[in-house]
């Protein structure tokens, strides 16, 4: 579903992870879902964090969305800068900014 947020809503917000399987996570922020981390196999035995922000409409933003990474504490730093990247670009509009359900 889309809506529209106030994106200062999230500003000095942390994110929570959810367990929704093994080594996969939803990123969760002030209740919303904001996107995905999850542990991806890219060749025989080689394994990468995948990342994707699914929440905030970065399309718009022209931002990155999506990565991989070695390691869950990578992902999730690469999440927030990106994430934290998207939301000073939204909180520039002044006004309410695309996200995704």
């Amino acid at each position: 579903m889309f809506k529209r947020l106030d994106p200062l809503i999230f500003v000095g917000k942390k994110f929570n992870l959810k367990s929704i399987g093994v080594d996969d996570y939803q990123v969760e922020i002030v209740g919303h879902r904001a996107g995905r981390i999850f542990k991806l196999a890219r060749a025989e035995r080689k394994f990468v964090w995948f990342w994707t922000i699914t929440g905030p409409v970065c399309a718009e933003a022209g931002l990155i969305s999506r990565g991989d990474c070695p390691s869950l504490i990578e992902a999730r730093q690469l999440f927030r800068q990106n994430f934290d990247r998207w939301l000073n670009w939204a909180s520039g509009l002044h006004e309410s900014a695309g996200w995704h359900e």
